[in-house]
C-alpha cells in the first residue's frame, strides 16, 4: 500500500504508542487530547467532556499573554473551528452570518466580524474570549474562564503567542507530538463509503438551465456523475447533484473508486435560504477529500495529461472542474472552496505519488476570498514539500491586434470561461 494512502486509512495504533511514552496519567490525558487536536483539527470540546480537568495540567496563561491572544485571533478561521456554517445571503466579506451556535434557531442570526461577535438569539457580544465561554457554556454544559478560553484558541490555531517567556513544559509536549508524528501512522476522521448512488436516478444531464448556463453537456455530466435530482423526497430534491468519490486499496493492492457522498447545489433562491447553496449528506467532512481524485488517478486519459504537463490543477468547486472537463482538461480536482486544509493533504500526497514528479496549480477564483485562499494553499503546500504554484488572473497575452491581452474582469472563475478560452490556455501550457 502506499504510503501516502496509509496516511487516509492508517489504524488508531497512535494510542497505543501514546501508552509506551506517557510517563503519568496526567501526561496521558495530556498528550492523547493535544494529539488528537493537532491531527484531527476538530474544537477542543469534542476531545472529551472535562475540558477543565485537562487545562489544569497546563500551564496558565498570564494577562499580558491573554491581550495578545485576543488581539492576534483569526475570526474566520474561529468562524470555521466552531464548524460554523456562513450564510450566503446576509454575509459580506468582512461580515460573516450564521445560524446561532448557541441555540437551535433555523435563520442566521449570529454575525462576527473584526469587532466581535453579536447574537440575537441570545443577546450575548463581546470577543473571541467571550465567543469561546458562551460555546462552552450553551453546548458543552461547562463554565471556563477567560484564560482557559485562550488556551482554547491556542491550541485550535486560532490565534497565537510570539511572547519569549518560558513554556518548556509545552515546548516538551509540542516535540513529543512532533516525535508521535513521525513515527506512528497519522490517525484521521474519515469519511466512510456509502451504498447509496443516485446518478441512476439523475435527470436533466447537460440540459437543466444550470448545465446549459456554463455550458456542461451530458457527455461531461455522465463522466463525473452529475446531474438534476426530480421526482425525490429528501433535502436532496431539486438539486443539481455531484457525485463525491474517493478511492480506496483492493486486495490485490489496485485502487478502486468508492462513493463518499452526493452534494447538492440549489437551484433557487428558497432552496438556498433554507439549506445553503451547496449541502451534503449529514455527516460528510468536505475538509478530509478533494473532488475528482477517482478520475485523476484512475481515468488514463487524466493520468496521461497530468504526466505530460507535469501538473495537477487545483480548483475551488465541482463546476469548475465540470467546465475543466468539458474543455477536455481532466488533471483537475476541487477543495469544495477557497480553503486548501491540512486534512486534505494526505490526498495530494497520494496524487504524487501515484503519479510522479507532478507540481499543482492553485487555481482559486479571481476575488478577496479565492486571492487570499489560493496564498494561504501554497504557503501550506511549500511547508509540505510539494511543488506549487498559483494562476495569474493578472497575465497578459501576445495580442497581434491589440498588443497585449488580459483575462477580463467579468470573468471570475474557470468555470466562467468558455471552452475555446480553457483550450487556448492547454495548448500555451498556462493550465
Amino acid at each position: 500500500m502506499p504510503p501516502a494512502l496509509q496516511e487516509i486509512t492508517s489504524p488508531l495504533l497512535c494510542w497505543v504508542f501514546l501508552l509506551l511514552c506517557s510517563n503519568s496519567s496526567a501526561g496521558l490525558v495530556r498528550l492523547c487530547r493535544l494529539l488528537l487536536f493537532s491531527l484531527v483539527k476538530i474544537p477542543y470540546n469534542l476531545c472529551g467532556a472535562n475540558y477543565r480537568k485537562a487545562m489544569q495540567a497546563n500551564k496558565q496563561i498570564d494577562n499580558e499573554a491573554l491581550r495578545e491572544i485576543r488581539n492576534n485571533t483569526d475570526w474566520k478561521r474561529l468562524f470555521d473551528v466552531l464548524n460554523l456554517e456562513k450564510d450566503p445571503k446576509k454575509s459580506t466579506e468582512n461580515d460573516w452570518w450564521a445560524k446561532s451556535p448557541f441555540t437551535e434557531e433555523t435563520k442566521p442570526s449570529f454575525h462576527i466580524n473584526d469587532n466581535g461577535f453579536y447574537c440575537f438569539s441570545t443577546k450575548e457580544k463581546g470577543g473571541p474570549i467571550e465567543l469561546v465561554q458562551a460555546y462552552f457554556r450553551h453546548r458543552m454544559g461547562q463554565t471556563i474562564n477567560c484564560y482557559e478560553a485562550g488556551r482554547w484558541l491556542l491550541e485550535n490555531n486560532v490565534s497565537s503567542l510570539s511572547g519569549s517567556e518560558d513554556r518548556s513544559e509545552e515546548k516538551k509536549i509540542a516535540a513529543q507530538i512532533e516525535h508521535l508524528k513521525e513515527k506512528i501512522e497519522e490517525t484521521k476522521l474519515e469519511n466512510k463509503p456509502i451504498r447509496q448512488n443516485l446518478v441512476p436516478v439523475l435527470t436533466q444531464l447537460g440540459e437543466h438551465p444550470e448545465f446549459v448556463r456554463r455550458g456542461i453537456s451530458e457527455k461531461t455530466c455522465k463522466y463525473l456523475g452529475c446531474g438534476y435530482l426530480e421526482n425525490a423526497k429528501g433535502e436532496m430534491k431539486d438539486r443539481i447533484i455531484f457525485q463525491v468519490r474517493g478511492v480506496q486499496v483492493q486486495n490485490n493492492g489496485d485502487l478502486s473508486p468508492v462513493i463518499l457522498t452526493h452534494v447538492g447545489r440549489a437551484t433557487n433562491e428558497e432552496q438556498e435560504a433554507v439549506g445553503g447553496k451547496w449541502k451534503p449528506y449529514k455527516g460528510f467532512i468536505k475538509t478530509l477529500e478533494v473532488y475528482n481524485i477517482d478520475k485523476a488517478l484512475l481515468d488514463p486519459e487524466a493520468i496521461d495529461q497530468a504526466v505530460k504537463s507535469g501538473k495537477i490543477l487545483i480548483v475551488e468547486g465541482c463546476f469548475d472542474v465540470a467546465k475543466l472537463v468539458e474543455a477536455g482538461i481532466k488533471n483537475v480536482i476541487a477543495t469544495f472552496g477557497s480553503y486548501l486544509a491540512e486534512e486534505q493533504i494526505p490526498r495530494l500526497k497520494l496524487i504524487k505519488e501515484m503519479l510522479g514528479d507532478v507540481s499543482f496549480l492553485v487555481w482559486y477564483d479571481h476575488d478577496k476570498a479565492g486571492s487570499e485562499g489560493q496564498e494561504k494553499a501554497l504557503e501550506l503546500l511549500k511547508t509540505q514539500e510539494l511543488s506549487a504554484s498559483g494562476f495569474d488572473w493578472d497575465i497578459s497575452f501576445p495580442s497581434a491586434k491589440r498588443g497585449s491581452v488580459k483575462i477580463p474582469a467579468s470573468i471570475k472563475d474557470a468555470c466562467e470561461f468558455s471552452v475555446e478560452q480553457l483550450k487556448w490556455l492547454r495548448e500555451n501550457k498556462i493550465i
